[in-house]
């Protein structure tokens, strides 16, 4: 899977986290808005080395409501990966935001719709 070649073109598209669409452009621009949390995510995916499936990510949260609220305000910094081993094929990334005891990380499985 590391093996293949990265670039925005491929990762463009849309993806699902089951309640929300995130959409990446094809300038790697990133947006999402859960309609269940009221989270609207903005951000960017960029090139790491073309020759490799790794494509770094940072977005931040707003908008949050109820438990989610927490999330709000923070940027959060990754890394991701195209799985084309599955179908449909999926994103799968992690990113943290912050550090020590204020640290949160998240782990995304998203298939891509």
């Amino acid at each position: 899977m590391y093996e293949r070649d990265s670039s925005l073109a491929t990762i463009a598209g849309n993806f699902t986290t089951g309640s929300a669409t995130v959409n990446i452009n094809s300038n790697g621009e990133i947006f999402s808005q859960d309609p269940t949390t009221g989270c609207v995510v903005d951000g960017t995916v960029s090139i790491i080395d073309s020759r490799y499936n790794a494509y770094r990510a940072a977005y931040s949260v707003s908008s949050c409501t109820g438990p989610d609220a927490l999330l709000n305000g923070r940027t959060f910094r990754g890394l991701g990966t195209l799985d084309d081993t599955v179908s449909p094929e999926r994103l799968i990334a992690g990113v943290t935001s912050g550090s020590g005891d204020n640290a949160i990380s998240i782990v995304w499985f998203l298939g891509r719709l």
